[in-house]
Parts: C-alpha cells; structure tokens; sequence
C-alpha cells in the first residue's frame, strides 16, 4: 500500500501547499472567514494538483480542514481580467483604482454593499470618493449594465471552453489516424516479407522439380 507523508506546518498556507505536493503552487489567495483557499498552480500542473477524479484535492481538503479551490494560472488570469473590465466599466473609475480595488476583494457586487469605513482602507479612495463608487456600483447593477457585461463573458468563456475541446478533439483524431496508417503499413511490410521469404523457401523446391522432370537421355550400344 502506498502511503504519503505530508509535513506538518503552523503555517496552514504552507500545510495545504505541502499537502498537494509534489504540484507547485503558484499563488494561494486565502478567505479566512469561510476557511476556503483558492490555488492557483502552472497550466501543466493542474491535473497533477487535481488528481483522479479529484482524489488530491479532496485528500488535502479533509487533511487541513480548509476548503479548496485548484485554480490554473490561465484561469485566473482571465478571471483577474473579467473582474477589472466589470469595475472598469463603473462610472468614475480608473485602471489604478480598479487594479487596487480587486487586490482587495472587491468585486462589483461587493462594492455596491461595502462599508463605506472598510472602503476608505484601499488606497486611492477617499471618504467621498468611497461613497461615489458606492452609488455608482449600484447604479451599473440596477441598470442591467452589469448582468449584460456578465453574460456576454460567459458566452466567450463557453465559446472558448468549446474551441479548446474542438483542438483537442482534431490533434487526438489525427494522432489516430497516423497511429492506424502506421500499423496499415507495417502489416503490409510483414505479409510482403512473409510472401518473399515464401517464394524464396519454394524456390529450391521449384528448381529440383524441374530438374526432375526434364527427360533422361539413353544411351545406345
């Protein structure tokens, strides 16, 4: 029986890191209200972190008693980038502002139902300006403005989700289709090489034949 051994750490960003391993973390974005963390690992570590039929993860979620989340770097990226042009898209906003508001945890959601106190803490927003964004984030959620925005990136997510599995599907069909024709070919070569080592196994047997039957001179007295 295979038996892993994890070491045991006070740091439990650094516990749950151990308990994934041998994938490499890349990043661990922690919410310790609901004792959730969220991995962000290398595009080409994922199923490595995930394991079969998620058995790491689920391993590692009921060893540290923490609940997670694999996430690839692709992944986030694109998940960084959706949330930015969802707060870029409130009136009064900046690159600088929304880049700082999202390394808080603000998303749109909870930017229309902050305390405007905790808002203040991000840097770049004053007590006026927590209470414009405020109204502004609620504003682009009662207007629909937001909902749209959502959905039009959760087509082009799908439709990207479908390209991907389409490639995917054609590089397997083609490896497919090489790995048949290479088998067609070396079944040809092997009937060839039995057909010649046939003919060359017959053909002594065909020359004494001949030999035989070729008629036998008398001689007269």
């Amino acid at each position: 029986e295979k038996i892993d051994i994890v070491p045991w750490d006070e740091n439990e960003t650094r516990f749950v890191c151990n308990s994934l391993a041998p994938a490499e973390v890349v990043k661990v974005l922690l919410d310790e209200d609901n004792r959730a963390m969220e991995i962000v690992v290398a595009d080409n570590q994922l199923s490595l972190a995930i394991g079969k039929r998620g058995q790491n993860v689920k391993l590692a979620s009921i060893l540290t008693g923490w609940k997670l989340d694999i996430l690839s770097e692709t992944r986030m990226t694109k998940r960084l980038d959706d949330a930015k042009v969802l707060l870029m898209n409130i009136e009064g906003m900046n690159e600088t502002l929304a880049q700082a508001l999202y390394q808080h945890g603000y998303t749109v959601e909870q930017l229309a139902s902050s305390d405007g106190a905790a808002l203040g803490q991000v840097p770049g927003v004053n007590p006026e300006k927590a209470i414009e964004l405020k109204a502004n984030a609620q504003k682009m959620i009662d207007s629909g403005k937001f909902a749209e925005i959502r959905k039009h990136q959760a087509e082009a997510a799908k439709a990207a989700a479908e390209k991907s599995k389409m490639s995917t599907d054609e590089v397997f069909a083609r490896l497919k289709a090489e790995v048949k024709a290479h088998q067609e070919r070396e079944k040809t070569e092997n009937n060839e090489a039995v057909k010649a080592a046939a003919e060359a196994e017959e053909a002594p047997k065909e020359a004494v034949k001949a030999t035989e039957e070729q008629p036998k001179e008398t001689s007269k007295e």
